[in-house]
């Protein structure tokens, strides 16, 4: 799956929710998107074959707290 292809599913999701009322998982989307968009941005002003910072991994926050 392309990271075009990951952008374009998120802002389905994203709309797909605020039309079921799922406000509360939109920031999360909105978050993940802009990140999606950070990488594109990355990857089409880099030259060929030179590496892509991916940063790196935070752990997901529970729905405990």
């Amino acid at each position: 799956m392309t990271a075009a292809h990951q952008e374009e599913n998120r802002r389905n999701r994203s709309r797909w929710k605020v039309l079921s009322g799922w406000l509360g998982k939109i920031e999360g989307l909105r978050v993940s998107l802009t990140g999606a968009e950070s990488k594109i941005s990355q990857i089409d002003s880099s030259t060929p074959n030179s590496p892509v910072l991916l940063g790196l991994p935070a752990p997901r926050p529970t729905e405990h707290g």
